[in-house]
């Protein structure tokens, strides 16, 4: 890869007065030091991704901020995501953890409003900080979930999130921007894997569908299967085939996923509780490594920034009857609760 044509800018970085953080300011971005924050400008990126593209190559992690941007969900996973592939390699990242948290809180402490974060080490150990503004997605994309594109495509090492991947994936998310669809889903072998960004779950007869492996341990998706297995849903590891099923089947899923539908929206209670538990029926093969998509009833994509936004359309097939499902609006609501409660300061406290 060529040398990144860029300049360092080693200077005391001025503070942002409240509101200009919005107004002039679509991205913020640092090189980390152990003598402090630098800005660091990249001509031509005006994105995380494209900031990120023209950075040597890496490992990064991605995500959002909460309570006036001093605390984040599942903040010491993120970091592990640079800090465990550092040991892996032999790489000695330029700033330790907790010099990284420091200065992570510094950079955050004077905007406003909520932030999307991108934090990248390099392979020669140099740490990068990108920040812009928070866009929460409407209420209308969880009230009435999203359509998604399926892809011929997977992660190299599903285990990392290397910067290489959004290389390699930026036709894919061309091909979703054209198709006007939220996310791409990555298949592998008629399987669905995973988004581009973000990890992938599905709903058959309350049971709660993913793969185990072959992708990436996503913070959001860890979560999830803990609330799941709290409310009592049975998880199945087992990918979705993207092959069509036989119709009379189809139907007959349809119908049962119809009742478990009634039998949850008249039991079920307006907060989540971790002493409702489901009871399912079993309806596919136990030992089966896949299920149909047409055997399923709801279907929803987890990632940090986003949550849990519900999928009722996969290319031109319709996830169930079309609507978000009871499992489905559990889990986002279990995952807001949890949010409140376990979002971690960045700067750790002392004592």
């Amino acid at each position: 890869m060529k040398a990144l044509q860029a300049k360092v800018l080693i200077i005391n970085i001025p503070r942002i007065s409240r509101g200009e953080w919005s107004i002039s300011q679509t991205m913020l971005t640092y090189r980390l030091t152990a003598s402090g924050l630098h800005a660091y400008t990249v001509p031509g990126a005006s994105s995380l991704d494209e900031f990120t593209r023209l950075l040597p190559a890496g490992f990064y992690t991605t995500f959002r901020t909460y309570d006036e941007r001093r605390r984040v969900l599942g903040l010491c996973g993120h970091l592990d995501r640079l800090y465990v592939p550092a040991q892996k390699y032999g790489i000695i990242p330029a700033v330790e953890e907790n010099r990284l948290r420091f200065l992570l809180a510094q950079a955050l402490a004077d905007l406003q409003g909520e932030a999307r974060v991108r934090l990248v080490l390099t392979r020669q150990g140099e740490i990068y900080l990108a920040m812009e503004p928070l866009k929460p997605l409407p209420a209308e994309v969880y009230q009435h979930g999203v359509k998604v594109i399926t892809l011929p495509l997977h992660r190299r090492r599903p285990s990392e999130k290397a910067t290489d991947f959004i290389v390699l994936s930026q036709q894919a998310r061309q091909a979703v921007q054209q198709a006007g669809a939220f996310e791409g889903m990555m298949v592998w072998r008629d399987r669905i894997l995973e988004g581009l960004t973000s990890n992938f779950f599905y709903v058959d007869q309350g049971r709660l569908g993913t793969v185990r492996r072959g992708v990436l341990p996503g913070m959001t998706r860890r979560i999830v299967l803990r609330l799941a297995r709290r409310a009592g849903l049975e998880v199945i590891w087992q990918a979705l085939s993207v092959v069509e099923g036989d119709r009379e089947m189809a139907m007959e899923a349809q119908d049962s996923a119809r009742d478990f539908r009634v039998a949850v929206e008249t039991g079920a209670p307006n907060r989540p509780n971790r002493s409702q538990k489901f009871r399912v029926a079993r309806t596919t093969n136990p030992k089966s490594k896949t299920n149909n998509k047409t055997n399923i009833s709801e279907a929803f994509l987890t990632s940090s920034s986003r949550g849990i936004v519900p999928i009722v359309q996969i290319d031109d097939w319709k996830v169930g009857d079309g609507k978000v499902g009871p499992i489905t609006r559990y889990l986002q609501q279990a995952y807001e609760t949890y949010v409140m409660e376990k979002a971690e300061e960045i700067v750790r406290r002392r004592g």
